[in-house]
C-alpha cells in the first residue's frame, strides 16, 4: 500500500499546480514547527538532564525521594 502511494505522491508532484499547493503546506506545517522550537533556557535543562542521565556517579531519586526534595 505505501509504495502505490508513493507512486501516486510522484506522479502528482508532476503537476505544477499540485506542486505549488504542497509547497505550500510544507511552508505553512514548518512555520507552525518553528513556533514550537524551545529557548536557550530549554535547550540547557535538556542537556544538562542528558549530562546527568549518562554520569553514572549522578544522583537518583525515586517520586517520593523527588517529592520531598521539593517540599
Amino acid at each position: 500500500m505505501g509504495t502505490k502511494f508513493n507512486d501516486y505522491l510522484a506522479e502528482q508532484l508532476k503537476d505544477s499546480e499540485f506542486r505549488k499547493e504542497f509547497e505550500a503546506l510544507q511552508a505553512e506545517r514548518a512555520a507552525k514547527k518553528a513556533d514550537h522550537i524551545s529557548n536557550k533556557e530549554t535547550i540547557a535543562a535538556l542537556e544538562e538532564a542528558k549530562r546527568m542521565m549518562a554520569d553514572p556517579d549522578s544522583k537518583t531519586y525515586s517520586v517520593e525521594e523527588a517529592l520531598k526534595e521539593l517540599k
